[in-house]
């Protein structure tokens, strides 16, 4: 994916550019994060309010350039992603921070649709004592007449479990591997270094 960002910080400041090769989420969080950070640092006046803007183009394998630009200051996150090619936004997403909602507009279809924040109530994925815990208390056995039999049986098991089951069970298993790769790692370099 070929990016090309533009962004400007306060006002008058002009316009640095950069192209990078990326993968865009993971770096689009980390640099909104940062930037929501700075823009909730500083203090508005009644002339202007600090804001940081980011202007880029999305690519996606297969289509053409998406141009999406990102207002931040410490109230609001505005993220434009439907801009014609006149430039002009047909549709955008506005967050505010102090309402905690979510407003996604669509000037074509005339609609704004409203997302309110709820409080989180899925429980954190368990640990591993505590899945190994849970899974013995319900384990189910099955003997296997060939793989093709075996598959079938682990289907059936991961559907009959929710979502939330199957996200915990993900998120614990892939955090077991990756403090069995830290162990290797640190293994090998105490071998490494004698």
């Amino acid at each position: 994916m070929r990016l090309m960002i533009r962004y400007r910080t306060r006002q008058n400041q002009g316009m640095r550019r950069k192209s990078v090769s990326l993968c865009i989420l993971p770096v689009l969080v980390v640099l909104l994060v940062s930037i929501s950070a700075s823009a909730s640092e500083g203090g508005a006046n009644k002339e202007t309010i600090p804001a940081t803007i980011i202007h880029f183009s999305e690519y996606e394998q297969g289509t053409e350039h998406t141009p999406v630009s990102m207002m931040v200051t410490s109230d609001f996150l505005r993220i434009d992603d439907n801009i014609d090619d006149s430039g002009k936004v047909k549709g955008f997403i506005l967050f505010n921070r102090k309402e905690k909602m979510i407003y996604s507009v669509n000037a074509e279809d005339q609609q704004i649709v409203k997302i309110r924040s709820k409080p989180v109530t899925i429980k954190p994925p368990m640990g591993i004592k505590e899945r190994t815990a849970a899974r013995r208390k319900r384990i189910v056995a099955h003997r296997a007449a060939d793989f093709k039999d075996a598959e079938i049986w682990d289907l059936d098991f991961w559907q009959s479990q929710t979502p939330e089951q199957r996200l915990s069970a993900l998120v614990a298993i892939r955090r077991d591997v990756m403090q069995v790769e830290n162990a290797r790692l640190q293994n090998k370099r105490a071998v490494e270094n004698g």
